[in-house]
């Protein structure tokens, strides 16, 4: 997935989305989100690695790093906060797709 630097803002894109690393935001069309930071790094993962199926294991170590403590689980309610923040974009918004055995990717809109 190709991924383009916004000089003006600081941010880059992928696909149709914006990220906003100073503030943890998304944009798709005019709308902007606010993410935790956890959801930010989730999506962004997810995004610069599109159409790639990444393991709740993969994903937890990046995001988290190592953590012997932490349930894969907790990927998996990341990802159900970042659906429903993604709902608000109904035509636009990339979709986190579910892929067995436990593992999501993303197909960003473009």
């Amino acid at each position: 997935m190709l991924m383009r630097f916004v000089a003006q803002s600081g941010g880059f894109e992928v696909g149709k989305i914006l990220f906003q690393p100073c503030d943890w935001t998304v944009t798709i069309g005019h709308r902007t989100v606010q993410l935790t930071r956890n959801e930010f790094l989730l999506l962004n993962l997810l995004a610069q690695h599109s159409g790639t199926l990444l393991s709740r294991t993969a994903l937890l170590r990046m995001v988290q790093g190592y953590t012997p403590n932490i349930s894969e689980q907790n990927i998996d309610a990341y990802i159900g906060l970042l659906r429903r923040k993604l709902a608000l974009f109904p035509t636009a918004a990339p979709q986190i797709q579910s892929m067995y055995p436990g593992g999501y990717k993303l197909r960003v809109v473009r």
